[in-house]
């Protein structure tokens, strides 16, 4: 089945972002949007309505937590942070933000293609938001 809803990408690194479509556009009929900074995640969000957002952690201005707390501001979004770092206090002060999930930048297309699978099937089709 695929995913008719659209998704923001908070990413910096344009060979992520390379591999976040390279393995999501095969399950997705709806866009992905892509943010490079997490200045801009406010106005993205005015103008799209996706069923969720990832973002980096490490991002230049601001970290991945501060697109956490924006998202929050705004509604009930799920936000999964997806990050190089496996250090505890990272994924501790993710969640600490308001993190929905935090997981673990794969290292080769195998992993991208599974990470974009699991992300489509359970935020974008299992799992229910508030209407």
């Amino acid at each position: 089945m695929a995913f008719n809803d659209s998704i923001l990408l908070v990413e910096d690194d344009p060979a992520d972002v390379f591999m976040y479509r390279k393995a999501l556009e095969p399950h997705m009929n709806g866009a992905i949007h892509c943010e490079g900074r997490a200045a801009g995640v406010s106005a993205s969000l005015q103008t799209v309505r996706p069923a969720f957002v990832v973002t980096d952690l490490k991002l230049p201005g601001a970290d991945g937590t501060s697109v956490v707390r924006m998202v929050r501001d705004i509604g009930a979004l799920p936000v999964i942070v997806c990050s190089t770092s496996d250090d505890p206090a990272d994924v501790k002060r993710s969640y600490a933000a308001g993190a929905n999930a935090y997981v673990r930048k794969p290292r080769d297309l195998d992993g991208w293609s599974e990470l974009a699978r699991c992300l489509v099937c359970f935020w974008g089709q299992l799992n229910l938001q508030p209407q």
